[in-house]
């Protein structure tokens, strides 16, 4: 296979590795104080550089939330609402634009760009990478090709189709592909290949999307044998008056939910506790496999900017609700996000204050000595060429739409490292947390009278800061 990457060198900027997984916490690191996971490579690179411990996504859904990374914008702005909806390939996206200055361009893993079930996936060339190796669709070179390919007879046990369906997409690690047939291994596999493969002469820019550890809660014995069982934290307590939250809350809870149709309130401990087993042996298998590509990254006389980083969290059990949706407990919007390397200004260093997924374009182009697009909304991440002080944001901003739902519901939600305020389209509920004193968001402050100051408050904060997010203008012309 020819090397991929076929532009002029740019002289010596940095090599950029972005590392991303699907659906994890931020409170799943061992250098974030989980004793149940074992993340050695993840928490050396987090000594290396800096971890932000309030990394905060704009939609916590896959699509919507990936769109994020490669335009800089807010889902209100770049379109992908949900899962299904395509996003536009454009010139201004984070490889196109690193592809032009004279990067060579690489994705292997879940791209998740356009929807995953459709009859055909981006390949070679797409939304500006040269090299696409994908582990969802039947697109040629990809996962499920290979698994063909290499054990014909198991093609038909990946993860979403294997037998036996449970209650909380659990399974036993003996019914899991072998894990040199695993599209975690693969990817590690694949990315290392990527990389020895590029242009030496050129600056790389890859993107390695591990599919992990979305559910089902599938993974081999190796991995889920790592897990202290005895070291797993407890779950946050499903709430006793479910009337203070909104409705679809319960209704997930109960097994009558539209989409999940569950009854989450019939799993037994026993059965969570195995559900957070296998989800922190899935995030094991990952971290060897970082480990494996880090060292091959290492090799490279070019210095490399690595960030690592998550979709959206996961609920996995807390509040008694599970996976994701219109549920904005800090479980799936507070992301684990590490920078180390190239342009990171300190080492082992620990940033509280708020940041979000949309600021690692602005963050990559800037390192890359590339212009950042005016329609671009993110900002720079504190130890990148700021201060690590530096506060971005006094909130932060997420957004969601739920189009399974009669009516559609719609959240956005306003955090800052102290409260949390969100709002829905139905005008009767919403949530306010006061995350100083209630980091498990135990307490809804919404319908507490001697809250309603800080409401008025945090609504004068929400159009505030919406004004500030609304779509940006600088790419059209105006004239009278």
């Amino acid at each position: 296979m020819q090397p991929y990457g076929f532009m002029e060198p740019i002289g010596k900027s940095p090599n950029i590795l972005l590392i991303t997984t699907d659906q994890q916490r931020a409170d799943t690191l061992g250098c974030s104080g989980n004793e149940a996971v074992c993340t050695p490579n993840l928490d050396t690179l987090a000594r290396k550089g800096i971890r932000y411990e309030n990394a905060i996504c704009q939609a916590p859904v896959c699509m919507p939330a990936r769109a994020c990374w490669v335009t800089g914008q807010y889902m209100g702005t770049h379109g992908v609402w949900a899962n299904g909806v395509p996003l536009e390939d454009r010139p201004t996206l984070l490889p196109r634009l690193l592809r032009q200055a004279g990067y060579g361009t690489a994705m292997v893993g879940k791209l998740h760009l356009t929807p995953a079930m459709a009859s055909s996936q981006p390949g070679d060339g797409s939304f500006g990478f040269d090299l696409v190796r994908l582990t969802e669709g039947d697109q040629t070179g990809g996962y499920r090709n290979w698994l063909g390919e290499t054990a014909p007879n198991l093609a038909d046990r990946l993860h979403r189709d294997f037998p036996p369906k449970r209650l909380c997409d659990l399974y036993e690690p003996g019914e899991t592909l072998p894990e040199e047939l695993d599209s975690t291994r693969w990817v590690g596999d694949q990315a290392i290949a990527a990389w020895r493969r590029r242009v030496q002469h050129k600056p790389t820019f890859m993107h390695v999307s591990f599919p992990e550890p979305h559910h089902p809660f599938a993974v081999p014995e190796r991995f889920a044998a790592m897990v202290p069982r005895e070291k797993i934290p407890a779950r946050v307590s499903a709430p006793v008056d479910w009337s203070v939250l909104p409705p679809h809350f319960e209704l997930l809870h109960r097994g009558r939910h539209p989409l999940i149709a569950q009854p989450l309130c019939d799993v037994t401990e026993d059965e969570w506790l195995r559900v957070r087993t296998n989800y922190y042996g899935m995030i094991n298998f990952i971290d060897e496999q970082i480990g494996r590509i880090l060292d091959v990254i290492e090799d490279d006389d070019r210095l490399t900017l690595i960030l690592f980083t998550s979709d959206h969290g996961e609920l996995l059990g807390d509040h008694g609700l599970l996976y994701k949706g219109l549920f904005h407990y800090d479980a799936l919007l507070r992301v684990p996000l590490i920078a180390a390397g190239a342009g990171v200004t300190h080492r082992d260093a620990v940033v509280s204050n708020s940041v979000q997924q949309i600021d690692i374009m602005s963050s990559v182009l800037s390192i890359a000595g590339v212009g950042v697009p005016p329609e671009c909304q993110g900002r720079m991440l504190p130890g990148l060429g700021s201060s690590l002080d530096a506060a971005p944001y006094r909130f932060t901003l997420t957004e969601q739409r739920g189009p399974w739902f009669t009516p559609e519901r719609r959240v956005v939600t306003l955090r800052s490292t102290d409260w949390k305020l969100s709002v829905y389209n139905d005008r009767g509920y919403g949530e306010i947390y006061h995350l100083a004193e209630d980091p498990d968001e135990q307490r809804n402050l919404w319908h507490e009278d001697s809250f309603a100051g800080k409401k008025i408050e945090l609504f004068h904060e929400l159009a505030m800061r919406q004004l500030d997010a609304s779509t940006p203008g600088a790419g059209r012309t105006f004239r009278a």
